[in-house]
């Protein structure tokens, strides 16, 4: 009995460690299609790895990237979603799912997703820098104005927004001076 237990138990570790290689030999296929741009390959590849290893969530996200690549937007929204509830740790699913929602320029639905993120990761101020000036350029100035009231005590960020603070609230306002203020400063302190 005991000896069946002990084949039963190394023939499982076998067949996990064989999965996990050839897991792992499908995704180093998927990186080299994926650097010679052939997304549709390496999505195919990626998709095979993620299912021979279920838990490797960067085999899933590189599946879902090689689909956004290849314009596939509502397809990585759905397993997108579906990937963030299975590595809710993983925030890249959240930041492809409002990438493919702004391709799609459904703004509204990747601002929502962007706030998610925000909410998850607040010191993710590139990010929300990023986000602060497409909103922007969509004329979402409401979430611009928000985004840019939260970076302008970040000093990496602050120029940017007092500058999309000044553009929304026009040039005469005291943002449009203290980007003025800023902008010397800067300046001031290169030259030095």
């Amino acid at each position: 009995m005991k000896k069946l237990l002990v084949f039963v138990l190394c023939s499982s570790l076998l067949l996990v460690s064989c999965q996990t290689y050839q897991a792992n030999r499908l995704a180093e296929q998927g990186y080299e299609h994926m650097q010679g741009q052939n997304f549709d390959a390496s999505s195919v590849l990626f998709a095979k790895a993620s299912t021979k290893d279920a838990k490797n969530h960067t085999y899933r996200y590189n599946y879902l990237l090689s689909l956004f690549l290849q314009g596939h937007y509502d397809e990585v929204i759905v397993q997108s979603e579906e990937a963030f509830e299975t590595f809710p740790f993983n925030l890249s699913f959240l930041l492809i799912q409002a990438q493919s929602y702004a391709e799609k320029q459904e703004y509204e639905k990747a601002l929502v997703t962007y706030n998610r993120l925000f909410k998850l990761d607040p010191a993710s101020y590139e990010t929300q820098a990023s986000v602060m000036e497409q909103a922007l350029l969509w004329k979402e100035y409401e979430t611009a104005k928000d985004l840019a009231l939260g970076l302008v005590n970040q000093k990496a960020y602050e120029k940017k927004a007092l500058g999309v603070l000044s553009e929304i609230a026009g040039d005469d306002t005291w943002y449009a001076l203290a980007l003025a203020y800023v902008t010397k400063e800067k300046q001031s302190q290169s030259q030095q």
